[in-house]
């Protein structure tokens, strides 16, 4: 498979960890495929605690007639972690976006823009395409939602909060494989639909000596923990509420 090229966007607001207390601002990391100069962008945005990785796939097919972006969310993935676990909502996410397609625009310009999310990445597109007067460099064409909708269960969000950060340590990528939060990916592999090894070392990271260190995918031996941000639990529910009431209009 050909890989995608990793590149970084400035985001303004809440601090990283890696910087001074006093300090603002943050890194998104956001994967990259097919011509760079292309004026047909497709965004793929993941789900809660995935990562941009997750499109490989679908990105690689994509990237024959578009310029195909993945980014991995902050506190995901090759993105930096944030300093208050609070600032993990939706105002955030939004402009993290907003700051990706301006550079990407910036790079070359945009005529044709697509957005394509799952679970969270939908919700935040239905939020940013369904608040007026926000920088877009282009009307996005279509957007296309993948394990989501306007209505969330109540439930639901509860089963998401059971899970949420108990990310684990593994000695190796199989035990990482085995564990019990990639069931659903060993169910879609045993029909044939997903690679799991595959997704699996992609999400795992190398710990390293310092508190949220995280190496290049699959290039450190050692123990390794799911790539996302454990501190992403206290606000995951806040995403979800403050996304409902603003689709479906209740504040």
């Amino acid at each position: 498979m050909t890989e995608p090229r990793l590149h970084y966007v400035s985001c303004p607001g809440p601090a990283a960890t890696r910087n001074a207390p006093d300090a603002s601002g943050h890194r998104m990391a956001y994967w990259e495929w097919g011509e760079p100069t292309n004026p047909h962008v497709v965004l793929c945005v993941h789900g809660l605690t995935r990562q941009g990785r997750d499109f490989d796939v679908l990105a690689q097919a994509l990237s024959r007639s578009a310029r195909v972006v993945c980014p991995d969310v902050v506190g995901r993935g090759q993105s930096d972690w944030l300093q208050d676990p609070q600032a993990y909502q939706m105002p955030t996410y939004a402009a993290d976006m907003l700051a990706l397609l301006a550079q990407l625009h910036q790079q070359s310009p945009v005529q044709t823009l697509d957005w394509l999310g799952t679970s969270m990445g939908g919700l935040i597109g239905m939020g940013v395409l369904g608040t007026p007067g926000l920088p877009l460099p282009v009307p996005v064409r279509r957007l296309v939602l993948n394990d989501v909708g306007p209505a969330l269960e109540w439930t639901a969000l509860q089963r998401i909060g059971t899970y949420l950060g108990n990310t684990g340590r593994f000695e190796t990528l199989q035990q990482a494989a085995d564990a019990g939060q990639y069931r659903p990916f060993r169910n879609a592999a045993a029909g044939g639909r997903c690679d799991v090894g595959h997704l699996v070392q992609l999400r795992a990271a190398h710990t390293g000596p310092v508190a949220g260190a995280v190496a290049p995918y699959g290039q450190t031996p050692g123990a390794r923990r799911a790539s996302a941000d454990p501190a992403l639990r206290p606000g995951a529910g806040r995403v979800f509420s403050q996304l409902q009431r603003r689709i479906c209009g209740r504040g």
